[in-house]
């Protein structure tokens, strides 16, 4: 199995791993784990000097924020490709992805946080976190589709590196605006990781994210 494909089945299955391990603590344990609750009253007492600001960034974990990015990334991914409907590639699995994560949120149908910390109004139950597992699958989608367009490997470290910051400080965001338990984020983004796996195999399957770092090629010795 080429090492690429290795990797990708690898983070599928840790992905999976997670999210049913947090799944079914959550589950067995209803309500909040003592480290959920400690970190919470952490976030919630500490919270004042970034509150505008995570109020500000959990914004890039919403449909209206990312659909738009992702449709510009699938644009990208088109130009290149020369499939044309890959331009809705990433929409296409950002919602299939939301159809998972509600699932998971109606089955395990978990209790938000009291509604007394909570410096943003949330709908829907707890875990797992939407906008954790919207902005980890989301940002994530946009990696796969810009990554081989970006020429050099330190371009391409340096989107990733955005791109995952982003979606990790999305996923804080949740916790310091006291709307999600710790364990909920974790769950977002075991799910997302999952997802994203699944997601790479099939656009490598399709040929639509190619190594963007061909090996070299070798030279015959005479």
């Amino acid at each position: 199995m080429p090492g690429r494909a290795l990797t990708r089945w690898v983070a599928g299955l840790l992905g999976l791993i997670g999210f049913a391990v947090l799944a079914v603590l959550v589950l067995v344990h209803p309500g909040s784990f003592p480290l959920d609750r400690w970190l919470h009253r952490l976030a919630v007492e500490h919270r004042q000097p970034v509150l505008g600001l995570a109020s500000f960034v959990t914004n890039f974990g919403t449909g209206p924020v990312l659909v738009p990015l992702l449709l510009l990334a699938g644009i990208v991914a088109a130009r290149r490709t020369g499939v044309r409907w890959v331009v809705l590639a990433g929409v296409a699995g950002l919602l299939l992805g939301q159809g998972v994560r509600l699932l998971a949120m109606v089955l395990v149908d978990r209790p938000r946080p009291p509604m007394s910390d909570w410096a943003r109004f949330a709908s829907g139950t707890s875990f797992p976190s939407g906008h954790s597992t919207s902005a980890a699958l989301g940002y994530g989608l946009m990696l796969l589709l810009l990554a081989p367009s970006v020429h050099g490997r330190a371009r391409r470290v340096l989107l990733s590196i955005g791109l995952v910051t982003v979606a990790g400080l999305v996923g804080v965001s949740r916790v310091v605006l006291g709307v999600h338990w710790p364990t909920d984020v974790l769950g977002g983004w075991s799910l997302a990781l999952l997802l994203l796996a699944v997601a790479a195999l099939l656009f490598e399957k399709l040929g639509l994210c190619p190594d963007p770092m061909p090996a070299a090629p070798t030279s015959s010795v005479p």
